[in-house]
Order: C-alpha cells, then structure tokens, then sequence
C-alpha cells in the first residue's frame, strides 16, 4: 500500500510542472503534447519504485551479511524480524523487473507517437484527436495495470510475512535450537578413529577390500562436500577380570604425548572421551602378557589383484592394489581370509617392526569359509615367529581382542569387545551360511584376515565382516575356531580345499499342528518337511519330496530347524551338516507315509546352476556372427548390474538365481551376453542377457556344448532360440566368415575362450 501510494504522489508532482510548461514553439499542435504527457509522466513514479526496490534489496542484504543497514522509513522497524530472510528479497526482485519493463516501454511509447504524430500531420491520413484518444485510453489501461500489479506483489508479501514468521518459529522449537549461553565455548570431543572413511565401508566383500592409496587413481582422490560423520566406536580394552571395558583405546605408535602408561613393544594408551570405570592395574597386566606376546604373529597381507571383466571375458580389469591383516599358525603357514587374495596376481608379507616385504603363495583358497592359507619361502620371514595358539568357542559375553592393520595408519591396532551373539550367519564372500560370532567391536576395512583373541591370548576367530548400517554401531562379525579347523583339517586330509558339504534339500518349518497331523505325525515327533531335492544331489537317490527329516546323526530336529546347542542355546541344524567333510556319511531319520526310515547318505558340496565364484577360472565365451555367448554367475550379474544387482538384475535372471536347480552336474544357464553390430546381425542389436534355449532344435546344456554344434553345423542356417520364443537366424557360411572381422575390429583375439578348445 505504500509503495502504491508513493507511485500516485509522485506522479501527480510529476505530471504537474509537465502539463505547466509552455508549448514548445516548433509544435503546431497542443495534441503533440497531450499524447506525449502521459508516457512522459509514467516514467517517474516508476523509476521511484525501481529506486525504492532497489534500496528495499540492498537493506534485507545488508541484514543477511551482518553489516548495519541503512536507515530507511519502511523497515527499521522490521530489522530484527528480516534478519537472516532472503526470500523477502524475491517480491521486491520481481517488481524491479516490473517498473525497469515499464520505464522502457513508457520511453519507447513515447518516441513511437512522436513520431506518429509527425508522420500523420505530413500526411494527413488520420485526424489527430481520435489518435490522441486511442493512445490515452490504451496506455492509461496499460499503466493501470501495471500500477495494480506493483500492488498485488507488495501486498502479496505483507500477508506472506506473519505467515513465514510462524513456520519458522515453530521449525526451531521442534528443533530445539536454543541460544548458545555467554562463556567458555565447549570442548569438542577428539574423534576415537582419525580416518573419515573407515567407519563408512560397506560390509566386507571383494569389492570392498581395503585399497591402497595410489595418487594417480581418481577414484581414490578426496571427494567434494561435507566430510562424512563418524560413528562412535567401541575400541577400547576389556577388563579380563571384570568383563568391563577401560577408559582407554590402544594403538601402536611410541610417540604419542600426554599418556598415562605404555604397553610394551611401543604399544601406548591413549586417553578417550567417554567415561568408563578405571582399569585393575593388576588384570591389565595379564592381560597385557598373554595378549601382547601373540600380537606378534600378526602381519600385513598385501595383495595385487586383476580381476576377470565377466563383461568383456576375452579380457581383464585393471589391477589394484589392497592391504588386509593375517596371522602364523603351525607348519611355517599363514591364515588370512579369501576375499583379501581372490583374483590375485602377487602377494606379500610384512612382519610387525619389520620394514621387508616377503614374497607369499596361495596354498589354498576357501570362498564359502572365507579363509585362504599362505606360505613364504624365505627362511629369515620365519625367524623369531611363534604361532598362535587356538582355544575353544567362546561363549556370551567373553572379551575378544581383534588385532590387525586396519585403514588409518600403518602400525598395528587393537580393539576390544564382548561375544554378543553366536549363530549361523551368511557369508557375505562365500555366499553360504555358517556358524559366526557377532561382537562389538569396531571391525574395519584391513582388519580382515586378523586374529581374534580370548583373555588367555589364544586365538578365538578370524575377523572377516562387519554390518554398516545407520541403525547398528559397532557390529563385526569372525570366523569362529570351528570353522577355522574344519579348513585347516580339510586342507591336510585331502592336500587341496574341498569345501563344506550340505544337504541337497530344500525344507520346510513344521510349528502348524494342522500341517504336522496332516504328514502323519504323532504329538512327540518333530521335524522338517522337505519340499525340493536337487537333482544332482546324492541324497536324490533316496529322499522324497514331502518326506519328514526327524533327526541327523542321531540329534533331534526342532519344527523350527533347530538343535540344541551348549547349555541353553539351540542353532539350525546345517550347523551339524557343516561339521562334516566332503565325502563323508551321515544317518538321516525320516518320516514317510506315516513309516520311519533311517538312511546313510554320503554328503557333497552343494552345485548351483548360477555358481557364486569363479574359483579364480576365467570366464567363458564364445563369438558367432557378433553374437557373444557366455555363462551366467554372480560375477557376471555383479559385473552387468553393479553391486545391487539383485535389485537390478532382470526379474528372470533372479528367479534363476534364487530357486533354479541343475538338472545334470554340468549344466549351465546361457545366454546371449551382447550383439557386437555388424551387418549380418543387423536387427538382433537389441538382444541382451537373453536365455538361450535350444540351437537347430537341440536343447542347449552348457556353453560348450553349444560352442560344438555351432562348430560342426553343416545346415544353411544357424537358428537359435531364445527364451520369449524369440529366434535367431543367421546364415551358417556368412556368420563364420563375418566373425574373422568382427574379432578383428574390436581386437578379440580368439572366437571361443581356452577351456572351450579342448
């Protein structure tokens, strides 16, 4: 309203003198003059306002910047509620650009009639009074309009205000955000981990193995943005005696000033935040000498790998570079975990103190258990190393110490925690579920492959995996003694890695009375009904769909899968399948039709139709006409879908994947990976990750099967089906003809990979 009200006083004062002045002499005509007037006379109220908006938007700045604002008539009094509220600048903004428009058009109307006015008199085409009324009661109209429009956003504004007043008020109570009280500022607590990226890796897998920084990689360059937050980790030392955490946190580094006692072997405490209880000078002692001593069987596992590209399988990635922890046992070995060697190219050891790196060898690698063992050849990396001793399966609540070279620094690093949980857990590398422990203490990226310690200082597990998640802190996860042994054990026995056995059976709960009375069974019988058995499986041989398994080895199962476990404790049942080997037997008791049977079975490692390794092999392929056909796995999905490819990958693939069993122990799942365009394939472009089901109306088995008759085909064409009956036709001469080119172009050096030739 004022801004209005302003428009109309300066357009009377204006106008006034305008419409005063005497005619000037060259004018034959007063209605020149009329005409021009009020062009002329809009021009000024409207540069005021552009003039008012201006100084309006200058002063909300002036607040925003903390300078002291001008004084001005509309808004001293409103200094304090404007502070810090751009967004009333956005009105003022707008009417800039309002009355600038106006001003330029009132100039260019008036030049325009003007010049009308000259060029209608030398003519005389039109009389001048009817020009002159068309001209006034247009741009009357026109500036009317915009004097309303100037009114509307001004108005606009003074009712938004109370409006975004109380939005704002009510956002900071919900906030709490209070007023810092006058003083001292608080301390900030010092961070408990001085690395901003190990406390946001992803759970432990292949492609999460912790890299090593390598300058002239861009995707290991600092990122733009605010630093991720860290979460509160629990690293600090556990009270043997009391089961009580200390106040203090222990890393390797001599150097550090400001602490209260050391460790030995230039092991030092440092203070944290967090208040805890003191520490028993006497249990930190022994703890100190049965822990410490073992820390030195420690080492630092560094890896190159080169991964297969399952994309482009005639072809491998680009190497890089990874650090992991592992530890000495018996027989001058190492254990590590397998995801920190897969794919490796070289190997290296580097004791603790120590500034030589050894050269290491694979003996074995175990992707379900996600253990791989090494060895060195050099006699001097074996001198003053003592192995660490094994001790038995902890139980809830017992302190464990994981020692290792986690990101962050390169000297050794120990963290402390409890036994939380102790279950079968899926393995993240191994894609299988097997007896783990869950602790609280922070696991992190280069801990894997490190030992975890009783109070004793015996060795209690492998630290492999841990669970990030916005919900959780402080959850890793290690390989418990058994499953440790069970590799060691298989290892020895068969001088290769033969992997946990499992029973080919998919199965069912049995907690429904109605299901149960159903199957026949009586009211002290309990067990698990199966309800798929794989083909290929041993146990196919004597099992039945619909079968109730009641007992394995002479141990009851529960309706729900489980069987007892230590002393109130109960655990599903493939805990007892997994601590047998391959090859062995078992005597499984089952009910069927209302009878009791008991069989002796002899276990086996379990094969998928979709394999969830490679076990090191190359992938396979194979090149027709540009068509490339490969076998699909997990990697391959992994390398087409990323990551998340069981959220990515196609609805088809997946179901595959999840529930599909191999009918034959070599059956495989191909497909038609990508088209390499060429002229003969000229509207097959489109075909990606596509099934293929039979060629010339043989069905496919396996990519070398197909590889073969595709070979040895002597039709005129070559036909293949695909799943969603598409079919593929190419002629045979042609297509084989066209593959020379083809790999010439894209520089494939072989048509079919090497495990297809023999």
């Amino acid at each position: 309203m004022l801004s209005l009200i302003e428009s109309q006083l300066l357009f009377t004062i204006h106008t006034f003198p305008f419409f005063s002045q005497p005619l000037p002499p060259r004018s034959s005509s007063p209605a020149a003059v009329v005409a021009v007037a009020p062009h002329a006379a809009s021009v000024a109220p409207h540069a005021v306002a552009v003039r008012f908006s201006l100084r309006f938007v200058c002063f909300v700045s002036s607040l925003t910047a903390g300078r002291t604002p001008p004084t001005h008539p509309y808004c001293c009094r409103a200094s304090h509620r404007h502070r810090r509220r751009p967004a009333i600048v956005a009105p003022h903004a707008v009417t800039i650009a309002i009355h600038s428009a106006v001003v330029s058009l009132s100039l260019s109307c008036t030049q325009y009639v003007q010049n009308e006015l000259k060029e209608r008199r030398r003519t005389n085409l039109l009389p001048l009074p009817s020009l002159i009324s068309s001209a006034l009661n247009a741009l009357c109209s026109f500036s009317f309009f915009f004097i309303h429009t100037n009114f509307i956003f001004h108005f606009s504004f003074f009712i938004l205000q109370p409006i975004i007043i109380i939005k704002e008020k009510k956002e900071r109570k919900e906030m709490g955000d209070n007023k810092r009280k006058r003083g001292r500022k608080p301390k900030t607590p010092s961070p408990e981990t001085l690395d901003a990226t190990a406390a946001t890796d992803d759970t432990f897998s292949v492609a999460n193995v912790e890299l090593i920084e390598n300058p002239s990689s861009p995707r290991l360059g600092r990122r733009r943005g605010r630093p991720k937050k860290l979460p509160k980790h629990s690293d600090k030392p556990v009270s043997p005696a009391t089961g009580r955490r200390f106040t203090r946190t222990a890393t390797e580094n001599g150097n550090g000033s400001g602490n209260d006692f050391a460790f030995p072997g230039d092991v030092v405490v440092s203070p944290t935040v967090v208040p805890a209880m003191e520490a028993d000078p006497a249990a930190w002692e022994s703890f100190s000498a049965r822990v410490l001593p073992a820390m030195d069987s420690v080492v630092k596992v560094f890896c190159v790998h080169t991964e297969p590209n399952f994309s482009l399988p005639w072809q491998r990635k680009r190497q890089y570079s990874s650090s992991s922890s592992g530890f000495v046992i018996g027989g001058r070995r190492v254990l590590t975990n397998a995801h920190s060697v897969e794919h490796y190219t070289q190997v290296k050891l580097k004791k603790r103190g120590s500034d030589t790196k050894y050269l290491a060898t694979v003996l074995a690698i175990g992707t379900e258990c996600d253990i791989a063992m090494l060895t060195v050849d050099d006699d001097e990396f074996w001198e003053e190393m003592s192995p660490v001793e094994f001790g038995d399966l902890p139980t809830l609540q017992d302190a464990v110490t994981v020692v290792g070279y986690p990101i962050g620094g390169d000297t050794i690093s120990v963290t402390s925690g409890v036994v939380s949980r102790i279950e079968i857990l899926s393995y993240v590398h191994g894609s299988t579920e097997l007896l783990g422990l869950q602790i609280d203490a922070a696991i992190n990226s280069g801990n894997s492959g490190g030992p975890a310690f009783n109070d004793k200082g015996n060795c209690v597990g492998i630290a492999f995996q841990s669970l990030k998640h916005e919900d959780a802190e402080n959850i890793g996860y290690v390989i418990p003694t058994p499953v440790i042994m069970h590799f060691i054990q298989d290892y020895e026995k068969n001088e290769r890695y033969t992997g946990f056995p499992i029973l080919g059976v998919e199965w069912q709960k049995m907690e429904n009375p109605d299901l149960r009375t159903a199957m026949g069974m009586r009211p002290n019988e309990k067990g698990v009904r199966i309800r798929r058995i794989d083909p290929t499986a041993p146990e196919s041989k004597v099992l039945k769909p619909s079968d109730v398994i009641l007992s394995f080895d002479g141990v009851d199962i529960a309706n729900d899968g489980t069987v007892p476990f230590r002393h109130g404790e109960r655990i599903g049942f493939s805990y007892l399948i997994s601590q047998k080997y391959t090859g062995d037997n078992a005597a499984i008791k089952v009910l069927r039709n209302s009878d009791v049977f008991t069989f002796d079975i002899k276990l086996d490692s379990h094969r998928r139709l979709i394999p969830a390794h490679s076990k090191g092999r190359p992938p396979s392929y194979y090149i027709i006409g540009g068509f490339v056909f490969t076998a699909v796995s997990v990697p391959y999905l992994r390398s087409e879908y990323g990551k998340d490819y069981e959220f990515e990958a196609p609805v088809k693939l997946l179901d595959k994947l999840v529930h599909s069993m191999p009918q034959s122990p070599d059956e495989q799942l191909v497909v038609v990976s990508q088209v390499l365009v060429a002229d003969i394939n000229i509207g097959y472009e489109e075909i990606v990750n596509t099934q293929v089901l039979a060629f010339n109306g043989k069905p496919v088995k396996n990519l070398k099967s197909l590889a073969m008759m595709v070979e040895s085909c002597d039709d005129e064409y070559l036909k293949f089906e695909l799943e969603y009956d598409q079919i593929v036709v190419l002629r045979t001469n042609t297509a084989k003809s066209a593959t020379l080119d083809i790999l010439a172009t894209h520089c494939i050096p072989s048509a079919m990979s090497d495990d297809l030739k023999s």
